[in-house]
């Protein structure tokens, strides 16, 4: 595994440990906070992927656009497109004035982060 992929995966376990420490805070959680790094973990675990297997991929932080780089790989990845449509959203809409994410939304951030990411993780190690 080359360094680049190292990193981004490094810089990935970092976004999925700040998700996990915010979304356990009970005074004042920051759900946005939370989503936001959710959906960079995924992402920066699915860049890790393409950058493993030399595909290169434009400065996008849009989860379904990455995944479709990933499916002539890994076609059974095809699965998680509504699980990163969906984290996509929360972490792009709503790091704006007007809307804010709610704990049910977190919650399915994280199982979503918890399950796919893994898979992500797996992936790459093999």
């Amino acid at each position: 595994m080359n360094e680049l992929v190292n990193e981004w995966i490094n810089k990935a376990e970092a976004d999925f440990r700040a998700a996990r420490r915010e979304y356990k805070v009970r005074n004042k959680p920051n759900w946005d906070a939370d989503c936001f790094h959710c959906q960079q973990s995924v992402e920066k675990l699915l860049k890790a992927i393409l950058q493993q297997n030399n595909i290169e991929f434009k400065k996008v932080h849009d989860l379904t656009v990455l995944l479709k780089l990933l499916l002539t790989l890994y076609p059974g990845f095809q699965n998680l497109n509504n699980d990163f449509a969906f984290l996509t959203v929360l972490a792009v809409e709503f790091r704006y004035p007007g809307k804010r994410t709610l704990k049910q939304e977190a919650v399915e951030a994280i199982s979503i982060l918890n399950h796919p990411g893994k898979i992500l993780l797996k992936k790459i190690i093999t």
